[in-house]
Parts: structure tokens; C-alpha cells; sequence
């Protein structure tokens, strides 16, 4: 019984001792693979960065360039990564997939975009085309407004009479104040006006705009200068046609324009360039004349009556009459009363600034 009970209980250890012996006597035959072989996968950090954020953003680059050379090298980039990510087995194979399809979509929108986009040289001649037609009317236009502007300067600018004689520096110095009034051009016209009033501006450009106001200077006739050049100040008088841009016709202001010496400079005072008064032209005198013409009393006949005989169509009866221009004062002409309607004075009409007597 204990015989049979040894037998039994040692078999089993001595089955599992004879099994381990026989595993290690059987050697292994090189070349054979086991029945499930276990393929490694690599990684490929390199061809990762490339395939996931190098070749995606020059895609979007190539997107708004619009350059078939980018799109080009893009796609030959993704076609080759993609060779090499299949070919060693890089990253997973879910992964693997997921990339080589979006990059195929990629690489179609490229191909796509090459095919339809024009040849380089039409887009050149297209460029070179659209540049020389805005050139072309660049051109037309600055020309147009040279052409206007001097169009326009030549219908508005000041023509100015020279006093007779040699100009003064203070009446030169006038001269180019007035021209740069005529151009509108502010800075040169502070530019010619008294330092110390300059600096009491803000702004010399902006009170020179307002003191320009609407008023265009048509032309100007320098009257009479006071002093000579050796002198600290002159007044400077003159007429000076002004055109207020209003709709009504332009008219002769008369102006004392006050000029100042620093350092052998002449300035102009700009707050003498206001306005003393306005002259009336001889068709104005006329028609207001021929509107408020008043009866008077008839004077003697050998009551002394002016005129000018060089073309002047009223007579008067002060021969300093204030509403004729100094040059023509006092009038010398003269004739009686008693001569009015003779044929040489019957188409003189009478001024009613000095109240000459009018006709019976």
C-alpha cells in the first residue's frame, strides 16, 4: 500500500521534471518565425513634425499667396512624406491613415488651384495692363488739374498797374503778398506779414485764411507811397478789384496798407488791410445817379461846372469832387452853367456827390 502510494505521488513530479528536461534539450532552429510574429512600430519625430505642422501651414501659406511654386513644392513635400511614413511603417496605423488622407485632400486643392490659375506671364501683362491704364489716368487727371488751375489763375489771378517810376522794396514786398494772395497760398502769405503779429496766432496759416475771407483779388493799382524806403514805416495807397465769390459783379475797394521795416525787411501789417471804402465805377456813379437825381435850384449862369475831358461823362461842381479817383484831381476842365446844353456838354450827366445843378 505504502509502495503503490510512493509510485503515484512521485509520477506526476517526475512527468513535470522529464517535460522541462525535454523543453531544454530541443534546440531552437534559427530562421523560423513563431506562429503570431509582433511587428514593431517607430515613431518618426521628425517626420511627425513635418506631417502634422511643417507642410499643413505652408498649405495655408501657399492659400493666401496664391503662388504655384508653393503649391507645387507643398505637394511634392506631402506625397513624398507619405511614401516614407507607408514604406517604414511610421506611427500607428489608424494614425497613419487619418494623415494620408487629409494630406491627399491638401495635395488635390493644390493641384486644383496650379490648373486653374493663369500662366504667369498673362498675370504680368494683366498687372503691367491694370498699372499703365492708372498711370494713363493719373496722368489725365494731374493734368486736367494743372491745366484747370491755370486756366483758373489765369481768369482770377491779379494783374497789378506799376505806379509810375521805379517800385519801391516796401511796394515789391507788397507785390509778392498780393501775388500769394491771388494763389491762395496762406503760408506764404504769413510769410510776408509782420513778425510780432504773427506770433500773437495760433495758427499764422488760419488767421491768414480768415483774413482772406471770400475775397479774390482781380487786380490792383498801387495809387501813392508815403516816405521812401529809408524810413521805418510807409502807407502804401492803392485800389484793388475784388471779386467776393457772392454772385454779384467784382468791386474797386480802396486800401492804406501800412509797411514795416525790420532788419531792412518790409513787412506788411495785416490789420491794415481792411477796406476804407468802396469806389463806384462811372456806370454805377450813372445809374445811381439817374435814380436819386434830386432837382436843385438853378444856379447862376456863369456858375463854374468840372468835368473830365477824357472821357468823363459827369460834370461837377466842387473840382476836388471825393468820388473820382486822386490822379484826376483837381479837374481843370471846366465850362459855365450857362453852356450846359450846348452840343460838347449835352451828354454830361450831373454828379450827385457834390450836388451839381441838373438841367432845366
Amino acid at each position: 500500500m505504502s509502495e503503490n502510494r510512493n509510485r503515484y505521488s512521485s509520477a506526476p513530479l517526475q512527468n513535470l521534471k522529464q517535460a522541462k528536461k525535454r523543453s531544454k534539450s530541443v534546440p531552437k532552429t534559427p530562421g523560423i518565425a513563431s506562429s503570431r510574429p509582433v511587428r514593431s512600430t517607430y515613431n518618426f519625430p521628425l517626420l511627425q513634425l513635418l506631417l502634422i505642422v511643417i507642410l499643413p501651414l505652408l498649405f495655408i501659406i501657399s492659400l493666401f499667396v496664391k503662388d504655384n511654386l508653393l503649391f507645387l513644392i507643398f505637394a511634392a513635400l506631402s506625397v513624398l512624406s507619405l511614401m516614407v511614413a507607408w514604406i517604414f511603417s511610421a506611427f500607428l496605423t489608424n494614425a497613419r491613415a487619418t494623415l494620408t488622407i487629409l494630406h491627399i485632400a491638401m495635395i488635390v486643392i493644390a493641384l486644383f488651384a496650379v490648373l486653374l490659375s493663369p500662366p504667369k506671364a498673362v498675370q504680368n501683362t494683366a498687372a503691367s495692363t491694370m498699372q499703365g491704364d492708372q498711370s494713363a489716368k493719373e496722368s489725365l487727371l494731374s493734368a486736367s488739374m494743372v491745366s484747370m488751375m491755370q486756366s483758373q489763375q489765369q481768369q482770377t489771378g491779379p494783374t497789378a498797374t506799376p505806379n509810375p517810376g521805379n517800385a519801391s522794396f516796401a511796394q515789391q514786398r507788397l507785390q509778392d503778398f498780393m501775388s500769394a494772395w491771388s494763389r491762395i497760398n496762406y503760408a506764404e502769405m504769413a510769410s510776408y506779414c509782420l513778425p510780432s503779429w504773427i506770433n500773437q496766432q495760433d495758427s499764422a496759416e488760419t488767421a491768414m485764411f480768415h483774413l482772406r475771407a471770400n475775397r479774390t483779388i482781380v487786380s490792383y493799382e498801387v495809387l501813392e507811397i508815403t516816405g521812401n524806403d529809408s524810413d521805418q514805416t510807409r502807407t502804401i495807397h492803392m485800389n484793388a478789384v475784388i471779386d467776393k465769390g457772392n454772385g454779384n459783379p467784382p468791386e474797386t475797394h480802396r486800401f492804406q496798407v501800412l509797411m514795416v521795416r525790420i532788419n531792412n525787411e518790409w513787412y506788411v501789417d495785416p490789420r491794415s488791410l481792411s477796406s476804407i471804402g468802396i469806389i463806384e465805377t462811372e456806370a454805377e456813379i450813372a445809374a445811381r445817379s439817374i435814380a436819386t437825381i434830386v432837382p436843385t435850384a438853378t444856379p447862376p449862369a456863369d456858375t463854374r461846372l468840372y468835368y473830365n475831358p477824357n472821357g468823363g461823362r459827369f460834370y461837377h461842381l466842387d473840382p476836388n469832387c471825393p468820388s473820382l479817383l486822386p490822379e484826376y484831381l483837381p479837374m481843370t476842365a471846366s465850362f459855365y452853367f450857362g453852356d450846359i446844353n450846348k452840343p460838347e456838354f449835352s451828354q454830361l450827366v450831373p454828379c450827385v456827390t457834390c450836388r451839381a445843378p441838373s438841367r432845366d
